[in-house]
């Protein structure tokens, strides 16, 4: 998941269940929710049938190539890494589903930490 400056980007942990929480996704900066046509919840539902058998990890909403998408981060058993799914938050399309390994999260961490302290 792309961590954006700090402060904005928030990303909530659930439950390692895989549980859909009731609770409202995390925006990257305030009101992102508003110009969302689609819910979190709708989302979520979208975003674990790319992995079956997965457990979201963290979800925020966030603005990413120009698009407003729900970005969820899924662990699925003992597998490594996380698959990194991303669902159209106007019209609940799949954007995209990437594998990532724990050295693409560090070095996305590292670059996001950077760019907060410019």
């Amino acid at each position: 998941m792309k961590l954006h400056a700090a402060g904005l980007a928030l990303c909530l942990t659930l439950p390692a269940c895989g549980r859909q929480s009731a609770s409202a996704v995390k925006e990257e900066t305030a009101g992102l929710s508003d110009s969302a046509t689609i819910d979190a919840t709708s989302a979520r539902t979208t975003a674990l049938a790319q992995v079956p058998g997965g457990s979201i990890v963290t979800e925020e909403l966030e603005q990413e190539n120009g698009r407003l998408v729900y970005s969820f981060d899924i662990k699925k058993g003992a597998e490594l890494g996380v698959e990194e799914v991303q669902v159209d938050a106007r019209d609940g399309s799949v954007v995209s589903v990437e594998h990532e390994d724990a050295a693409t999260e560090a070095t996305e961490a590292k670059k996001d930490s950077a760019a907060a302290h410019q």
